[in-house]
């Protein structure tokens, strides 16, 4: 149960997450109403988490049958492979950052996407001890960003506009990240009963929530960082060298469980032939686009498509397994 939610929440927690963009653009922005706002992603992660466990086998089981088929599979296979190419490209920036060698970029998001490729198909004891190190990790950084004093996040005043679009940023960001943790959560309920599941997707979501929660006390003391690419990049570089180091090593981590996650899913929908080859190719391609270029510019897309994906999904008849299929 615990290995199946480290799992998780290592493929949830994206570099976005770690280096604090995403808490502050989906909640720290809003103010005291930030910490409701969590509550309810949290609430609706850990449902969707338990739901994804409880219908599917795999990403193929969240696909419609027929002729609708193989466009099902194409969106989950484009949402998988831009989100790997974000990472690969991150990957690459995190190491012309911290390796003063030539080549330094190429080299880094090489190593790290054909690692990733290598172990797509592995039981899921790599991914929850990379979730398990990445934890300890991120809470750290946390904890040292709250040391630093800075000026706090105001609340806003509130209109029905206003209120409507955080809860629909709020939902979409938990659906997001359940949808691209996809093949990992099918993955950590494979093989377990109704009550481990329930279980599993509780605790996920507990670890999540304590992870957000702790984000967003650290962003809301830190109002000049609302317009910042990196919020919590910039309060460690603060701190120092053991700042930067420790910054970069949460920030690796975080890359190479979603990384892993997005790896795993692609795999799961490409034809077995060549399937090493385009696992690593795809993602490769897609992360020419450059880091900045895929999250300014497609994961907005991407939110919504994983709620539309998500909705879509709920009238896929769950499929019993291989056993009793006679498969």
């Amino acid at each position: 149960m615990a290995n199946g939610a480290f799992c998780v929440m290592g493929a949830m927690v994206g570099a976005g997450f770690a280096s604090g963009r995403e808490v502050m653009a989906f909640f720290s922005r809003y103010g005291g109403y930030s910490w409701a706002l969590i509550a309810l992603c949290v609430f609706c992660m850990a449902g969707m988490t338990y739901w994804m466990m409880a219908r599917a086998q795999s990403v193929r089981d969240l696909t419609p049958g027929g002729k609708a088929a193989p466009i099902g599979r194409a969106a989950w296979a484009l949402l998988f492979a831009l989100t790997g190419g974000a990472m690969t490209a991150a990957a690459g920036e995190m190491a012309a950052l911290t390796v003063p060698i030539r080549f330094a970029r190429e080299i880094g998001a090489g190593a790290t996407l054909l690692l990733c490729v290598f172990q797509r198909r592995r039981a899921g004891r790599i991914g929850a001890a990379m979730g398990k190190l990445l934890l300890p990790a991120l809470v750290l950084a946390l904890l040292l960003c709250l040391s630093v004093s800075g000026e706090s996040v105001p609340t806003p005043s509130w209109t029905l506009r206003g209120a409507v679009r955080a809860l629909l940023c709020a939902l979409g960001y938990g659906s997001l990240n359940v949808t691209l943790s996809a093949a990992v959560i099918c993955e950590a309920g494979r093989g377990k009963s109704k009550i481990e599941k329930r279980k599993t997707a509780l605790l996920c979501g507990a670890l999540m929530g304590a992870l957000l929660l702790l984000s967003n006390a650290v962003l809301l003391r830190h109002a000049a960082l609302r317009e910042a690419a990196l919020p919590t990049v910039a309060l460690l570089n603060r701190i120092g060298k053991e700042g930067y180091y420790l910054c970069a090593a949460t920030l690796y981590l975080a890359i190479a469980t979603t990384l892993t996650a997005q790896v795993r899913g692609l795999s799961a929908l490409l034809p077995e032939k060549g399937n090493a080859l385009l696992s690593a190719a795809i993602p490769a391609a897609a992360s020419l686009i450059g880091f900045e270029g895929i999250v300014g510019a497609a994961y907005p897309l991407l939110g919504w498509a994983a709620a539309v994906m998500a909705a879509l999904s709920l009238g896929v008849r769950k499929k019993p397994p291989a056993e009793a299929r006679g498969g």
